[in-house]
């Protein structure tokens, strides 16, 4: 595999991640409550949903064409690739689920039970 397919692949990778993800968009007029709250929300289901699998693969290969590229001073071959990224996979996949489901999750909860207090004032 030479380097521009290598890197093409990890860019496109990239790009679908963020363009998964990105939905800040900075509104400075007025909006009415309801849709305030039916914005915030949908954020929030957003981030309680976001693929951890992703997130992870993408990690690994990176991960796995820098390891070797430093060790070896080449791209990795097929085998290389999937011994490296297999483990960078299973380590980043375990943190990041650990981590979403200990930190993320319960702040969400938090974030929700205050906008559905805020949804009830009149």
């Amino acid at each position: 595999m030479d380097y521009v397919t290598a890197a093409g692949v990890i860019v496109g990778l990239i790009a679908l991640e963020f363009s998964e993800h990105d939905s800040f968009s900075v509104q400075p007029n007025y909006e009415p409550k309801q849709e305030m709250y039916n914005r915030i929300s949908k954020r929030l289901d957003g981030l309680k949903d976001y693929s951890v699998w992703r997130r992870a693969l993408v990690a690994a290969l990176i991960a796995s064409a820098f390891s070797t590229l430093i060790l070896y001073h080449r791209l990795p071959s097929v085998n290389e690739w999937l011994v490296f990224g297999g483990v960078t996979f299973l380590i980043v996949y375990m943190i990041d689920s650990w981590f979403k489901y200990h930190y993320i999750y319960y702040n969400v909860q938090v974030i929700e039970a205050e906008l559905h207090h805020f949804n009830s004032l009149k």
